[in-house]
């Protein structure tokens, strides 16, 4: 029988002085995703900070624990920005930091820029290759209709301690 125990957990039950906050603790697992290939749908439950409904990607560190959370709410009528809540670590000097959160929100009449940052305690976020579907009404008001069909995020975690 095979069992899987963090790193954390075993420096815990052995009361070893092991370093948690080395540089590679915290550095993510993938550094690249596709938010809307990678993002599960909510379901009504809670992933990390979001809840209920639509998609939330958890990017995790080596060790398979979270460190960050991309959301996109769902949206069913067309809307004209479009709000991706972000969460990060708070630090990188502790062994299980708080998670911050925060928000990037995308006009959709701006949708055409290239690249999005977004920096959320010791995590940073770069969207970019934005696709999504628009409409316009009389007064030429742009929309979102749906959500993206394809959105990039490249992740870096940087040393920090926001406490």
């Amino acid at each position: 029988m095979t069992y899987r125990v963090s790193l954390g957990l075993l420096c815990a039950l052995l009361s070893l002085g092991c370093n948690l906050t080395g540089p590679n603790h915290f550095n993510p697992k993938k550094t690249q995703y596709n938010l809307m290939k990678s993002a599960v749908s909510n379901h009504n439950r809670q992933i990390g900070p979001y809840c209920c409904s639509g998609k939330t990607l958890t990017i995790k560190n080596q060790d398979n624990e979270p460190i960050g959370y991309i959301h996109l709410a769902k949206k069913s009528k067309a809307y004209p920005k479009l709000e991706v809540l972000v969460s990060g670590i708070s630090s990188t000097l502790q062994p299980q930091p708080e998670i911050i959160n925060s928000k990037l929100i995308i006009a959709a009449d701006k949708a055409h820029k290239k690249e999005y940052t977004v920096n959320v305690g010791c995590v940073s976020y770069l969207f970019h290759h934005l696709k999504a579907n628009f409409t316009t009404d009389k007064s030429q008001q742009v929309y979102f209709t749906g959500l993206p069909s394809h959105l990039m995020v490249d992740v870096k975690i940087k040393p920090c301690n926001k406490v």
